[in-house]
């Protein structure tokens, strides 16, 4: 009995033993390491904290460059995530083994005379061009910070509105304006992408499959003059109009969806049609932006139908 008394005290002795052990590991602070280095390859600074830590370093021949760092007290995390950054480099770990590439910084040149932007840029990243553009213009352009496509384009001397319109539907993004700011980020995957432009009294508009109500909020904000659909219309929008005064941009877009415009002031109103009038009359208006001419057509049934 005694025999059986003992070996279950040293059974208990030898779980709490454990116990003990693995929650001193557990609960052990992070290895900190100090970094002093000026002028060094990077290459040979990332050797030295992946021998300093015992981690599996795997580097691509492309990265290079110089690297001026003073460390101290930090963690391994935390000095690869410095060296990374300042060096543009990306890395991937994958069971304990860490991959660093060199980042392809594209090509990118962004240039802003007489109020117009030349953009070249090749798989360059998108918060650099937004950068880049706010530097040379003088405008308060904010990017998201999930922000990290990256794009192509080529834009010749174009003014900077329709520069940035280019680039939001390009790289599949929307701005979003708080008075003097622009916040750029990602669109969101059930929001319909659309562009409206005023300039010079002249509205454009690209639209596909946008609620009017997402539009002419738009359109207000765009052009200072309020434009509210009524609450019984309810529909989304497929329209491309180009450099239209305003009153005949809005009447184009009622008229080719069956609505009506209606002044109410100094706003606009867009309302449902009326049904046809007991005489069977219908009246249909349709604009020629090329000529730039209304179309009207009266058409009447006769009184014995």
């Amino acid at each position: 009995m005694l025999y059986i008394f003992k070996f279950r005290l040293i059974w208990v002795l030898n779980i709490l033993l454990i116990g003990l052990l693995s929650s001193s590991a557990y609960c052990q602070p992070k290895k900190l390491i100090d970094l002093d280095f000026k002028n060094a390859d990077v290459k040979d600074v990332l050797r030295v904290l992946a021998v300093q830590n015992g981690a599996n370093f795997l580097i691509d021949n492309e990265v290079n460059g110089t690297i001026t760092i003073h460390l101290t007290k930090v963690t391994f995390e935390a000095a690869l995530s410095i060296i990374a950054q300042s060096n543009n480099l990306e890395y991937t770990n994958d069971n304990n083994v860490y991959r660093i590439t060199q980042v392809d910084q594209g090509l990118l040149n962004v240039d802003y005379n007489n109020d117009l932007l030349t953009v070249e840029a090749k798989n360059a990243k998108l918060i650099l061009l937004i950068e880049n553009m706010a530097k040379k213009t003088g405008l308060n352009l904010v990017t998201a910070p999930d922000l990290k496509e990256r794009i192509t384009i080529n834009l010749q001397s174009v003014p900077v509105q329709n520069a940035l319109d280019a680039i939001l539907i390009q790289a599949n993004c929307v701005a979003d304006k708080n008075g003097a700011v622009t916040f750029i980020r990602k669109q969101t995957a059930n929001q319909s992408p659309f562009t409206i432009t005023y300039q010079n009294d002249l509205l454009t508009i690209d639209a596909q499959n946008v609620p009017l109500t997402s539009l002419t909020r738009e359109i207000t904000e765009k052009t200072g003059i309020s434009v509210v659909p009524n609450q019984d219309v309810a529909m989304n929008i497929n329209i491309f109009l180009q450099n239209l005064p305003l009153v005949d941009a809005l009447t184009l877009l009622c008229n080719t969806n069956n609505l009506q415009l209606v002044s109410a002031g100094q706003a606009w109103r867009i309302a449902k049609n009326p049904p046809v009038n007991s005489m069977g009359q219908n009246l249909n208006i349709n604009y020629d932006s090329k000529n730039g001419l209304f179309d009207v057509e009266i058409q009447s049934a006769s009184l014995a139908a």
